[in-house]
């Protein structure tokens, strides 16, 4: 389960337990101006589907106005091509997916989705993973199943549910 920042805040108060002016020090100079901008304590508590920044926005946008400035390209071509890609990922299946749990979630998720699932599949039976140690950031940033939800399902020889 993901340890929320007020909850890793008492922790170290806690562990800071006869040093209180410590405790006042981190809150007074960095806790509650700065604590937005350490990221890693806010970023898998969103759904961001993987993206920790804003690179690949500001690429996609760059190549989107190239696309789009160009003399023989329009909207309309461009609209079509992603609806093209979009066709592709719920037609065309890999091997790999072809496992019994996918069969609600086949032709209703994109294959990288699926593939996402297959690591985190392999995760849990490469190492006997102990689902109380999962994180769920998977879960929690991108919407998929992690390990400990894909162990129930796993174990109970349910299919993977599309919500």
């Amino acid at each position: 389960m993901l340890i929320k920042y007020p909850r890793k805040l008492v922790f170290l108060a806690i562990f800071l337990n006869h040093n209180l002016h410590i405790i006042i020090y981190l809150q007074d100079t960095w806790l509650n101006k700065y604590k937005e901008m350490f990221v890693s304590v806010w970023i898998d508590q969103h759904l961001n589907f993987g993206n920790n920044t804003t690179n690949r926005v500001e690429s996609a946008h760059a190549s989107l106005k190239r696309f789009l400035d160009s003399v023989s390209s329009n909207l309309d071509r461009f609209l079509t091509s992603i609806n093209e890609s979009f066709e592709k990922s719920l037609i065309f299946r890999y091997n790999h997916h072809n496992l019994y749990y996918f069969g609600l979630l086949r032709g209703s998720v994109s294959n990288e989705a699926l593939d996402i699932i297959v690591g985190e599949l392999q995760r849990l039976n490469a190492s006997k993973f102990d689902s109380s140690n999962c994180g769920c950031k998977l879960h929690t940033s991108c919407g998929l199943p992690c390990v400990c939800m894909l162990s129930v399902y796993l174990n109970s020889g349910e299919e993977i549910p599309l919500d």
